[in-house]
């Protein structure tokens, strides 16, 4: 959830369960950590795996947006 206007931002995301049976990837490749984070594009770390985020662009008009994972 991203609280306060987001004014059409764009926002990158990858999300898995706990034993990585069930995954929201996307087609936007990057190196990423197996702990949460929270970072610009081009951060990396020496504890990172290869994977794909999808891209969301909010609505210039959204409030308080949330994405649901389905």
């Amino acid at each position: 959830m991203r609280s306060g206007p987001v004014n059409g931002a764009k926002y990158f995301f990858f999300a898995e369960n706990q034993d990585r049976s069930r995954s929201w990837s996307g087609g936007f490749t990057t190196h990423l950590p197996d702990r949460a984070f929270d970072w610009c594009w081009t951060t990396g770390s020496s504890d990172s795996r290869l994977l794909g985020m999808r891209k969301i662009i909010a609505p210039v008009t959204s409030i308080d947006h949330t994405i649901n994972l389905t």
